[in-house]
């Protein structure tokens, strides 16, 4: 169970009230959840295990594994002991619980999805149409935002291509990993 840092209001407010438990789920490949160990994954891996039906897989089973912590009943929804599944999200976070909940409507009980671009992540809407609004709107709102932006995407872009790997593009780049 994890302090919510990143919903404090579904921590702080929403799980004390209604007696919750709030679990906050990392995607696989982010801080140290790296499904290939003892060595750096290929492009191939990458593509194959960094999908969103393998993140709803994890949350999935991690979830189950906490109903159980928690003497939950897993699908009986009568039982007192039941449990219900909420996801919460913003922007692709906010795409999985969505799609958490379409892909696994017997174990998602309610999804809530902030700022989600559905047809963006699932690629059916043309991504430089979406992205000329936010640049748009960036812009707008502080004036050579959207210029920064595109020189160091640009600029990021020539040292991910000339690494050798993706431990050179770290360094390149002067990442913290």
């Amino acid at each position: 169970l994890d302090s919510g840092m990143l919903y404090p209001f579904v921590t702080n407010h929403l799980a004390p009230r209604f007696g919750a438990a709030v679990v906050q789920i990392e995607h696989r490949f982010y801080g140290p959840y790296q499904p290939i160990v003892g060595r750096e994954a290929t492009v191939d891996e990458l593509l194959e295990l960094l999908t969103p039906h393998q993140a709803m897989a994890d949350m999935v089973r991690l979830t189950k594994h906490f109903k159980e912590e928690l003497n939950c009943a897993q699908y009986n929804r009568s039982s007192k002991n039941y449990c219900p599944v909420i996801t919460v999200g913003g922007s692709y976070p906010g795409f999985l619980s969505a799609m958490f909940r379409l892909v696994y409507p017997d174990f998602v009980d309610i999804s809530y999805a902030s700022s989600a671009p559905l047809k963006l992540y699932d690629q059916t809407a043309d991504q430089y149409g979406y992205y000329d609004i936010v640049t748009k709107a960036a812009e707008r709102l502080s004036p050579g935002c959207s210029g920064a932006v595109r020189d160091s995407l640009e600029e990021a872009s020539k040292k991910i291509l000339k690494a050798s790997s993706i431990a050179d593009a770290v360094q390149r780049m002067n990442v913290c990993v």
